[in-house]
C-alpha cells in the first residue's frame, strides 16, 4: 500500500511540474483558401505564418497571415513530418520519403530557405532517421 501510494505521488508531482496555463486571448477562423492542406504542420516563430500539410504528410505549404497567400513549399512525401523552423523564421527543415526500388522506405532531409528559395541537402537517403533539430544555422539529423 505505501508503495502504490508513492508511485502515485510522483506521478502527480511529475504531472503538476508539467502543467502551463494557457490563456487565449481570442479566436476567429482563418481564410485559408479551398485547395489549401488541412493540417497544420508548424507555425513560424513570430506567429507570421503557419505550415499546412496533407493528413498523410505529402507536401508543405506556407500560410501568409497578413496577406492570406498560400505557396506551395514542395509537393514531396513526408515533408509535413516533424517540420523544423528556424528561430529567425526565414528557413524551413523538411523531410522528402520515397522508396526504394527494394520496397524500403528512405529518408532526406532538406533546409529550404523560403525568402531566397535556396535549397541544402543536409542528409541524403537514410532509412534509419530518429529526429532532426535545427536553429539558425545548424541542422543535426539523428540516425
Amino acid at each position: 500500500m505505501r508503495k502504490t501510494m508513492l508511485f502515485v505521488a510522483a506521478c502527480l508531482m511529475s504531472l503538476a511540474a508539467s502543467a502551463q496555463v494557457l490563456e487565449v486571448a481570442s479566436m476567429h477562423k482563418l481564410p485559408i483558401p479551398a485547395q489549401a492542406e488541412m493540417k497544420v504542420a508548424g507555425v513560424s516563430p513570430d506567429g507570421d505564418y503557419i505550415l499546412l500539410t496533407s493528413g498523410s504528410n505529402k507536401g508543405l505549404q506556407r500560410y501568409d497571415l497578413e496577406s492570406q497567400t498560400l505557396t506551395t513549399i514542395t509537393d514531396a512525401a513526408g515533408a509535413g513530418y516533424n517540420v523544423q523552423v528556424s528561430n529567425n523564421g526565414q528557413e524551413v527543415v523538411y523531410r522528402e520519403t520515397t522508396i526504394d526500388r527494394n520496397n524500403l522506405r528512405q529518408n532526406k532531409v532538406v533546409r529550404l530557405n523560403m525568402y531566397n528559395q535556396r535549397q541544402n541537402v543536409v542528409a541524403r537517403n537514410q532509412r534509419d532517421m530518429k529526429h532532426m533539430t535545427t536553429s539558425d544555422n545548424l541542422t543535426t539529423v539523428s540516425i
